[in-house]
């Protein structure tokens, strides 16, 4: 991204970088202490102190997401429905694109049955005013349903609202499709 008032811009609404890190229980404990001076918890969190993301991941029949993430690609992007709430039949239909370290994310909080036939016949949706612009890209794609992912996230943001955000992630799990529902 060049270094202008454009990509700034951009970068201050809609991007965020992002850094991944494995740790250890006992290291996260102690992080969390030290960060508990100058963090609060994210009002996404429950009364347990975390919240779970659920997210159904859609990639084409050949697997091309999955393979530019496998081979490093610094320009790609991953499609999936993400429910933070498990009763509700509401969640985010979420493009999530990353550059280098940049991350944004285009998202339409819909209905978990809507976004599923949305997956099934992209082209039927050309027209709607949520789904319209990615419609075109998932038909010609032939993206689907490949696999679901579960975890409890513990979320902090600074308390003097600069827009640094920390989270940390645990207990993964994977499953096929049929465990998102």
């Amino acid at each position: 991204m060049r270094n202008d008032k454009n990509a700034i811009d951009f970068l201050n609404k809609k991007g965020r970088f992002e850094l991944k890190y494995i740790i250890d229980g006992d290291s996260c404990n102690l992080i969390l202490a030290r960060l508990s001076h100058f963090m609060t918890l994210d009002s996404n969190v429950n009364n347990k102190g975390y919240y779970i993301n659920r997210s159904l991941y859609y990639d084409t029949p050949g697997f091309k997401e999955y393979h530019e993430y496998i081979n490093g690609e610094k320009r790609r992007r991953k499609f999936r429905l993400r429910k933070y709430d498990i009763e509700s039949n509401l969640g985010n239909f979420e493009i999530k694109q990353k550059v280098n370290k940049i991350i944004w994310k285009d998202k339409i909080k819909v209905d978990q049955k809507k976004a599923a036939n949305f997956f099934t016949t992209p082209w039927s949706y050309s027209e709607d005013s949520e789904f319209g612009q990615f419609a075109h890209l998932l038909a010609r794609k032939r993206y689907e349903p490949k696999c679901t992912v579960v975890y409890q996230r513990i979320a902090l943001s600074d308390i003097l609202n600069t827009g640094v955000r920390i989270s940390f992630d645990y207990n993964l799990k994977t499953g096929m499709v049929d465990m998102f529902d």
